[in-house]
């Protein structure tokens, strides 16, 4: 499967971040990669989720979650679906004087050392703490200090998915740990 370098500008040169919302009926979001991760939030609807030439069906309420440099496409057709996704360059959590979380996990995932697991789920232990940061960072736009909030709540998903163990050292940890 050939997959395409998405170019598409995210946010401002300041702040490379961006979010989406979409509702539609059809969703064909061809192969392709970025460097940025990309958070995606299914609020209704199925569709079918590809990276890096595995597939699976994301459902109503799932979180995907796609690191920078992974090939991923999505597609479905037929019912309606509503997702927003939001798209980051990882860069934008780095501060000029390194502290411990950008050496132990910042710093390994922007280099593909550590990996997000492909998606929650609302079953998962962690999901109310999940959903909540990434609706954090998507209602931040509203708030007074929009990038600050959404900093604060990318950090806050990221620390949770440390503190939960699952940022995940190789492609092969990661398949076994999907296997399960």
């Amino acid at each position: 499967m050939q997959g395409v370098r998405e170019k598409a500008s995210r946010g401002t040169p300041d702040f490379p971040l961006h979010i989406y919302k979409f509702r539609t009926d059809t969703v064909n979001v061809t192969y392709h990669w970025h460097p940025e991760i990309e958070l995606v939030y299914l609020e209704k609807g199925e569709f079918t989720v590809t990276v890096n030439g595995e597939s699976f069906r994301a459902s109503e309420g799932d979180i995907i979650l796609v690191n920078g440099g992974e090939l991923h496409s999505m597609s479905q057709s037929g019912a309606e679906v509503l997702f927003r996704s939001v798209v980051f360059y990882p860069e934008l959590l780095d501060f000029a004087s390194k502290n411990p979380f950008q050496r132990a996990v910042l710093e390994p995932l922007k280099k593909g050392k550590l990996c997000m697991p492909r998606r929650i789920t609302p079953e998962d232990a962690c999901y109310a703490k999940i959903k909540k940061q990434f609706m954090r960072a998507v209602s931040a736009q509203k708030t007074d200090f929009p990038y600050a909030e959404q900093i604060i709540a990318l950090y806050e998903f990221l620390l949770v998915l440390y503190k939960e163990g699952l940022l995940l050292s190789s492609e092969s940890e990661r398949a076994q740990r999907d296997d399960i």
